[in-house]
This record gives C-alpha cells, structure tokens and sequence, in this order.
C-alpha cells in the first residue's frame, strides 16, 4: 500500500520556525511542502 505525501503550506518559512519546518519535512518521504511563503 502506498500513501500520499501530506502536502504543506508553511507560512512564515524565513522565520526561525519556518526553517526548521523546511528542514523536517525535506527529511520526511511522507511530507511535500508544495509552498513556503
């Protein structure tokens, strides 16, 4: 069975959060940030 990606919007993704969101899911096969703003 395969899944999905869940696909993110991070908002804020310059911030101090932001990036270590950005850093997480690029190492996450089960997440796809579609956009970062």
């Amino acid at each position: 069975m395969t899944t999905t990606p869940l696909r993110l919007l991070i908002h804020g993704a310059s911030g101090r959060m932001g990036q270590a969101l950005l850093r997480l899911a690029a190492e996450r096969e089960d997440l796809q940030v579609v956009a970062a703003v």
